[in-house]
């Protein structure tokens, strides 16, 4: 007879509150398990999140309101890199072919050596923080005066960076502007060499060639343009600056040229712009690390900054003409000598010979001391005054600037025309006020930590680097001092 199973007694009430116990503590170790894991996971997600897009998308810099974000700044110094590297590229390709002089390789040296400090993380970042500011500043004038840019803008600008003109290449075609000039007077002829008289047998030959040349010249435009109605665009002509007729002393000023383009189609087409295209995006990606948000935005500000360019200087009507003044000096380097030699021009002496004997000038002593014509902000504030103050023919007093004693004498003064060059210099002079005027009025916070955020590639190419460390120690060398009696 089996024995019956004994039945099992009932737990104790400690038994089972140590049960309870136990129970509870395995689940609180997994809740902390879980908790602890979940936390890793999420400080690994921020992370990520963190450096991928909050970082970038901080504002580095707050203009008005307006923010560029940390990641378009990182673009646009990148690019301000590539710039430069690809300047000191084409440097150092001259420096192989024509730098074994000691003169050319000191230009090249300075011209490396000024590339290398632009490089540098602080001065690159300033720059492109300020640059960076005077887009926000531009764009907000667009918003305000309803100036917009468009996707079609953008593409255009991207093909004319590529040389892609659907429509034809622009050909410059030459026009003349006649700009008026004043009369010599009697004290001013003085100053000018005379000039040979044209044979008239010599005059009518050239007069003839001339015409030819410009019948020529326009059946070649005409053959052009024809063509261009037929054929497919392409790449091979570009526009080229306008040839402008500069004034000076030696004659009255002439017409100034000015470039009308013209549509010459040669065969480029959609696809092989395209192609060149996204190669090229590739290649700016992989090499550089530079997007095509980064080059859009250079693209889109620079199209933004000329129509609010063209917009500004519209409205502040720049004159074409500026008051100038015609001057010869003599420049000394102590008062002794300054006085000595007005008292020889007061009491008659000629200029020109006393600023050839006696002027320090070496720019212009053997012209007599001839300036030419020159306008306000050319010459340094003392001299300025003093030039400007003086009636044509008049002789001023000693005056003193950080170059020496000036002695000078007025030719003449009048509103004379600005040719193109000078134009265009006053009109972006002008623009460059405006935008300084609109950067002090604006608010302007520019994050603490932005120097940690200078990205340091693209780097300059080691052979470039080399080649600056040797041109330096060269020039660094000290001169041998030969015995007395060497060759």
């Amino acid at each position: 007879m089996s024995e019956t199973p004994k039945e099992r007694s009932p737990q104790s009430k400690k038994h089972l509150a140590r049960q309870q116990r136990e129970e509870l503590q395995r689940r609180y170790l997994l809740i902390g398990l879980a908790v602890v894991i979940i936390a890793v996971v999420g400080v690994i997600i921020y992370g990520y999140l963190y450096e991928s897009v909050i970082r970038d998308n901080q504002a580095i810099l707050t203009v008005n309101g307006d923010k560029a974000t940390a990641k378009q700044f990182q673009g646009q110094v990148r690019y301000a890199r590539f710039s430069l590297i690809q300047n000191a590229s084409n440097t150092y390709q001259l420096a192989q072919m024509f730098g074994t002089d000691p003169s050319i390789q000191s230009s090249i040296l300075s011209q490396l050596a000024q590339i290398q400090m632009q490089m540098s993380d602080t001065v690159i970042g300033q720059q492109i923080l300020d640059r960076m500011t005077d887009n926000l500043l531009i764009r907000q004038e667009a918003v305000r005066r309803g100036i917009t840019v468009t996707d079609e803008e953008v593409e255009k600008a991207f093909q004319d960076a590529f040389e892609f003109f659907p429509n034809g290449t622009p050909t410059p075609t030459a026009s003349l502007e006649a700009i008026p000039t004043s009369t010599y007077s009697a004290l001013q002829m003085t100053v000018i060499a005379p000039t040979a008289t044209l044979d008239p047998l010599v005059a009518t030959e050239t007069a003839v060639a001339i015409e030819t040349a410009a019948t020529a010249t326009a059946e070649v435009i005409a053959a052009t343009a024809e063509a261009a109605a037929t054929s497919t665009p392409t790449i091979e002509a570009t526009a080229t600056q306008a040839p402008t007729a500069t004034n000076t002393p030696s004659g009255p000023a002439t017409a100034t040229a000015t470039l009308a383009p013209t549509a010459t189609a040669t065969a480029y087409t959609l696809e092989g712009y395209q192609k060149l295209y996204q190669e090229s995006l590739t290649g700016f990606s992989d090499n550089y690390n530079i997007t095509e948000s980064d080059l859009r935005y250079v693209i889109e500000s620079q199209v933004y900054y000329f129509k609010v360019y063209d917009a500004v200087l519209a409205e502040m009507n720049i004159p074409r003409t500026v008051e100038q003044v015609w001057a010869r000096h003599i420049l000394l380097e102590t008062q002794e000598q300054a006085e000595e030699v007005l008292g020889l021009l007061e009491g008659g002496a000629d200029f020109a010979e006393l600023a050839k004997t006696y002027s320090t000038d070496t720019s212009n002593k053997d012209k007599g001391g001839d300036l030419g014509w020159f306008g306000r902000n050319f010459m340094v504030a003392p001299f300025e005054e003093a030039a400007f103050a003086l009636e044509p023919g008049a002789l001023s007093g000693i005056v003193e600037s950080d170059f020496g004693f000036h002695i000078i004498q007025s030719l003449g003064k009048e509103e004379r025309p600005l040719d193109e060059t000078e134009y265009q210099s006053e009109k972006d002079t002008k623009f460059q006020e405006w935008l300084t005027a609109q950067k002090e009025a604006a608010t302007i916070v520019t994050r603490e930590d932005w120097t940690t955020r200078i990205p340091t590639e693209p780097t300059m190419p080691p052979e470039i680097t080399d080649y600056i460390n040797q041109l330096q120690s060269q020039q660094a060398l000290p001169t041998q001092v030969l015995p007395t009696g060497a060759p």
